[in-house]
């Protein structure tokens, strides 16, 4: 991916005398330049200073037509920003514009600028403009006429991030000749570490520049910038942070080889394909557990001393040890050695197995010689067993390399005591590596026993050995792969045009889970972010759905058998068997004769005299989608109507300040009013005359008829917006109906098609579903049978990405597959299911936990070279086995994702720091607390509890204090909400092991669960329980792990629905940084900052206390603040003042009315657009009167 910016400068203007000279702007753009060269990692950074609008133009030109689709294009401006005639549009001026000619001497933001960021193939798009009036361009709309306009757009504007100095009515403002601007000094000074935030990859992204420059420019009291952006749903990257490790990173050169260009062909697919399978089955080789039952497969070390780790000189092997090195290297498997073993169950109901703390690889020639490799490594396996943390696994590795030396007894001792203790286990006997026992025994569980064991490892003989034969059958014919959805992480795929599909839907969906569905239906490649609680399972019911309905066949997986078996019982509770199947692992083949039954039951031939009607609900879903876009239509264009009144109110306050003559009542006078004032101005020979005509309004000059222009087209504007809005339907009747199609008439419908569908399939297919249950019920069945003609009668299929092969491996068998939990995937596991498809759609959130993958760096660095691949290639397409997941890949390839934003789990206040610092604050919590399962308030509580961190002897510990304070407040819980399901979460292994005994210990068992954050990943509590042991005398290391763990809390917060009780020391996380410290930080609502409609809800508290109301102001309800209650008597309403300043479109309108019907459910609630309290507060106040 390049990084390329084009910094442009405009100082001087040798034209046009009303431009003045900026000096500044040598400074605004050599500083920017500097900072760019030095922290942003950029391939180029271009500065021009000074062009004539030719030159102006072709360098912009030049620097978009240049950019690949990988790549990130920065534009920033510093100059003049004039405003063209029409009052809205922005020019960017060179230095031979001339006011009156804009079009042909200078920049036109609106056409040139904008058709140049459609137009591009980069993907990541930051535009900055620092220029008077700025704020006429953003990425979705603009004036004429008074009223804002959508762009017509031949395609739409992916990934363009857009801040400007100021808004489209007010003027920049510079500072001198020796300093930069105000607004790009701010910039400045954020990308320069004041605008880090709390993302510890060490990067100031868009998100963070943005939210510094609003809070720093209204502290000095400047005027407020503008941001706007489309298709862009993670943060852009624009420059490191001092100090921090992406910063450091940029000092050291990076070379670029040839193979890092290497072309993505059918070689390379094969090379590709080759190295995940090598890293799968390392993995395999390093997590493998030993059955004790297979007594073939390892073998006990004789009594007596320890003979390798403590040998300075290869062993000689004989006996039953010299026999399974023979058979090991006879059938290709693995040799590994280890000491001391202990005996654990991997999970409940599981057999007990056996495995070594210190494992190392070891190699045995044909003279029977053994030889290890060192140094060796605590087991990967009893690591992840014991869900030992990132922090916890690092420093465990290594003390092991800083305790163990070859050949030396004693630190092989203190090795293994390092070992038990950060495992939390029990020697049965004393340790003694020179007393070896010389048997082991498959007992007792988590007893460390004195025995050292080699053993065999057959990686092909893993879980994931079904995926690995699917992998090694397709790149057989690696060209197949051009058919199928898999292609897209080769190729950008072409857009497609996007042909309309009737949404089907069993229950309510949002507008985002509609774009992405229509997506899907239509592109080669969608992936979509699915924050905590955004509705996933629902859009991925909706999309099979729409799929079946028109006809597709869709398959729908994950590596989670808990992601796949949420949406098979989602479909199976809103219609039955028979849309979806579930098959996988030999447990779920055999279930398959009972769910085809279960069909053919549900659909008996004998209720079937004449087939269902499936024609008349798709026309009449047909039809409600009609009218659903026109009902959005209209709350659209109140929405912008609403806007541009609120904008135009202040225009008219400020203009009334200033006095002058009254305007005239008749729109058609004023009209001519309008035209004479031009024609004033602008004639040369007979301007005397229209000036002498508009004596009447006692004008003495031309400032003065400019002045009078400006208020009458302000008043036009006015009239002419209001009478639009009085034209359309009433609100809240059009969002009744509208809530009532998609809630109630929709779902409904839907049901009906799919059910007379699914009837008329199984009616044609019988004797095909008869034939599959029986072929299912064999012993050695044929998973394979009867495809792909079953597809016909069963198009909805559901499987896990280990389990894939049992479905046929034909290129592109289904219509469309749909990946959840993307993020969580590793990139091979869902290969073969998108090969199985012609388009995909993978759902997944980057900002949750990432994947485990159990194989150290230097494993993954060998296996890219023995693959033949570069690091620097796997890079740039995030296709690395260990630090990218498949949804990284994918989102990649795709180059945007669209974004889940409406938000139904968490109570509002729960969610409300991890949307503002992880999510940018573009998620609308929807979520009704009403509802909740133990609602209280507060729902976020901090206990705060001053402790002490007790180091443990790797990066783990704990802290006592903060175990005895949860078993506490957990007891609390229980006794209150004595049925409700409660979460104890931490990270850190040590102290989980304690807080689960402690609990154990008071009896707190039902319904509640202890455990390290990844072990919540996908499932939801209603009351959460954090112990975030942070305290006063943690390591540095560990404390800089659980600080900018910005997932994992993330994933540990959203997991709450009604309660989130965080037990620490709230002094200690307050001085940190990242998103604990956010939430320790968190303020009452009295001390939140004003709202942006603060002016119209002063304007109508005057006058609702003048009509003789009680008012409160910034009262909480339903989790939300409204602005005003209202009180007559014993009467209460709720007003929420809605201003829609800097709304890009007419949804945002629909958003707030879902928001007012929940604080509807608590209360009574009232709307007042702004512009009413600008513009009427007594009309207002009176209606409300009459309406208590």
């Amino acid at each position: 991916m390049g990084r390329h910016a084009l910094l442009i400068g405009t100082t001087t203007y040798h034209v046009d005398r009303e431009l003045a000279p900026l000096p500044s702007v040598h400074h605004d753009v050599a500083q920017l330049k500097t900072l760019l060269d030095g922290a942003g990692e950029f391939d180029t950074v271009r500065a021009e200073l000074d062009l004539p609008a030719e030159h102006l133009r072709q360098a912009v030109e030049e620097f978009y037509g240049a950019r690949r689709g990988d790549d990130l294009a920065l534009l920033y401006y510093s100059g003049h920003g004039v405003v063209h005639g029409d009052g809205q549009s922005l020019f960017l001026a060179a230095t031979d514009t001339v006011s009156g000619s804009l079009h042909a001497s200078a920049l036109d933001t609106d056409g040139t600028l904008r058709h140049l960021l459609n137009d591009t193939k980069a993907r990541q798009k930051v535009v900055l403009l620092d220029c008077c009036f700025s704020g006429a361009f953003t990425a979705r709309n603009r004036f004429r006429g008074g009223v804002r306009e959508e762009p017509r757009r031949l395609k739409r504007q992916r990934g363009t991030f857009i801040l400007t100095s100021s808004t489209h009515m007010k003027a920049s403002k510079a500072q001198g000749p020796d300093r930069p601007s105000v607004f790009t000094e701010v910039l400045l000074e954020g990308l320069r570490g004041a605008a880090e935030g709390p993302s510890d990859d060490g990067w100031i992204t868009s998100n963070d520049l943005s939210r510094y420059a609003l809070t720093e420019m209204a502290r000095r009291r400047q005027h407020t910038p503008v941001e706007s952006s489309e298709g862009v749903t993670e943060p852009l990257k624009l420059a490191t942070a001092p100090g921090s490790a992406a910063a450091a990173r940029q000092v050291t050169a990076v070379t670029s080889i040839a193979a890092d260009e290497a072309p993505f062909d059918a070689d390379q697919w094969r090379r590709l394909v080759t190295y995940y399978i090598n890293c799968m089955q390392r993995s395999t080789v390093l997590q493998s557990l030993i059955d004790p039952r297979e007594t073939r497969s390892y073998v006990a070390a004789p009594p007596g001393s320890e003979a390798v780790f403590t040998s300075e000189t290869p062993v000689k092997l004989s006996g039953s040890a010299a026999e399974l090195a023979a058979r090991t290297r006879g059938g290709g498997k693995e040799l590994q050695y280890g000491y001391p073993v202990v005996a654990v169950r991997p999970a409940r109901q599981k057999p007990v197995q056996l495995a070594p703390l210190l494992v190392c690889d070891v190699t045995v020639g044909v003279d029977d010689v053994l030889h290890a490799s060192f140094p060796p490594r605590p087991s990967a396996a009893l690591v992840d067993l014991f869900q030992l943390s990132e922090v916890e696994s690092d420093e465990l590795l290594q003390r092991v390399e800083q305790a163990f030396a070859p050949g030396d007894p004693t630190s092989l001792t203190a090795t293994v005591e390092v070992l038990v203790k950060t495992f939390g286990l029990n020697p049965v006997t004393e340790l003694d590596p020179k007393m070896l026992a010389g048997i082991i025994r498959p007992g007792p569980v988590n007893g460390v026993q004195n025995a050292a064991i080699m053993y065999t490892v057959d990686a092909a003989e893993s879980p994931q050995r079904q995926l690995v034969d699917d992998l090694r059958g397709m790149i057989k014919n690696p060209r197949l792969i051009d058919r199928t959805a898999l292609s897209a992480l080769a190729r950008r795929p072409d857009e497609a045009t996007a042909t309309p599909v009737v949404t089907v839907a069993m229950s309510a969906t949002n507008e985002a889970q509609e774009e992405i569905i229509q997506a899907a239906m239509s592109q080669p490649l969608t992936v979509a972010q699915g924050p905590p609680g955004t509705g996933k399972s629902q859009l991925v019911t909706a999309l099979l759905a729409t799929a079946t309905a028109a006809g597709q066949s869709v398959l729908i997986g994950s590596t989670s058998n808990q992601a796949v078996d949420s949406v098979l019982q989602k479909v199976t509770d809103l219609i039955g068997p028979g849309l979806l199947l579930r098959t996988g692992n030999k447990e779920h083949r055999s279930q398959e004769p009972t769910h085809v039954a279960d069909i053919l039951a549900a659909y008996p031939p004998t209720d079937r005299p004449a087939m269902p009607d499936d024609r008349t609900p798709l026309h009449e879903l047909r039809l409600l989608a009609d009218e659903l876009a026109s009902l959005r239509a209209d709350l659209d264009e109140r929405r912008l109507l609403e806007r541009d009144l609120a904008d135009l109110a202040v225009e008219r306050d400020a203009d009334s300040d200033v006095g002058g003559a009254a305007l005239p009542t008749d729109n058609t006078a004023l009209e001519q009013l309008v035209q004479l004032a031009d024609r004033a101005l602008d004639s040369r020979w007979l301007g005397w005359w229209y000036r002498w005509r508009l004596r009447s309004y006692q004008l003495v000059d031309r400032n003065a008829i400019e002045a009078l222009a400006a208020r009458a087209v302000i008043e036009l504007r006015w009239r002419e917006c209001q009478r639009l809005l009085a034209e359309l339907p009433d609100a809240d009747a059009s969002w009744r109906r509208l809530v009532d199609l998609i809630g109630t008439e929709r779902p409904a419908l839907s049901i009906d098609l799919l059910g007379a569908q699914i009837a008329r399939r199984v009616a044609a297919g019988t004797q095909l579903l008869q034939d599959r249950a029986d072929e299912m019920a064999r012993p050695q069945s044929d998973s394979w049978a009867y495809f792909p003609e079953l597809l016909r009668v069963l198009p909805g299929w559901a499987v896990t990405a280990l389990s894939a092969r049992r479905l046929k491996r034909s290129p592109a068998l289904y219509d469309l597959v749909v990946i959840d939990e993307a993020a969580q995937c590793t990139i091979p596991a869902i290969l073969p299911m998108l090969y199985r498809a012609k388009r995909a759609l993978l759902i997944g959130d980057p900002r949750q936990l990432a994947p485990v993958v159990d194989l150290p760096e230097p494993d993954d660095v060998t296996e890219r070279a023995r693959a033949g691949l570069s690091t620097g290639w796997l890079t740039s397409r995030r296709l690395t086995y260990t630090k990218h997941s498949a949804y990284d890949a994918f989102a990649a390839a795709s180059g945007t994702a669209l974004l889940l934003d409406e938000h139904y789990r968490c109570h509002p206040d729960i969610i409300e720091v991890p949307n503002r610092e992880v999510y940018q604050g573009r998620l609308t919590v929807l979520t009704d607390p009403i509802r909740l399962s133990a609602a209280a308030g507060p729902a976020v509580r901090w206990r705060d509890v001053p402790g002490a961190f007790s180091p443990g002897v790797t990066g783990s510990g704990l802290n006592q204090v903060e175990i005895d304070a949860v078993v506490d407040e957990v007891t609390d819980l229980r006794r209150a909400y004595p049925d409700v399901s409660i979460g104890v979460v931490t990270p850190l292994a040590a102290h989980q092991r304690r807080l689960a005994s402690a609990l154990r210990g008071a009896g707190l068992i039902d319904n509640l669960l202890c455990a390290t954050i990844h072990k919540f990943q996908g499932s939801e509590r209603d009351i959460m329980v954090v112990s975030p042991v942070g305290a006063h005398g943690i390591p540095d290391r560990t404390r800089g792990w659980l600080v900018h763990q910005t997932n994992l809390w993330n994933v540990a917060i959203t997991r709450a629905r009604s309660q989130l009780v965080v037990i620490g020391d709230r002094s200690w996380w307050s001085g940190q940084r990242g998103l604990l410290t956010a939430l320790a930080s968190i303020r009452d609502v009295a001390d939140a900052p004003l709202n942006s409609a603060t002016g119209a809800a002063d304007r109508l508290h005057r006058a609702l206390r003048g009509a003789g109301l009680t008012v409160r102001r910034d009262v909480a309800v339903a989790g939300r603040v409204v602005d005003l209650m209202v009180r007559r008597d014993d009467v209460e309403l709720a007003v929420a003042v809605d201003d829609p300043a800097g709304d890009p479109a007419g949804r945002e309108l629909r958003k707030v009315l879902a928001r007012l019907d929940i604080i509807g459910g608590a209360t009574p609630v009232h709307r007042v657009p702004a512009w009413r309290c600008l513009a009427e507060p007594e009309q207002v106040a009176a209606e409300l009167l009459r309406e208590l």
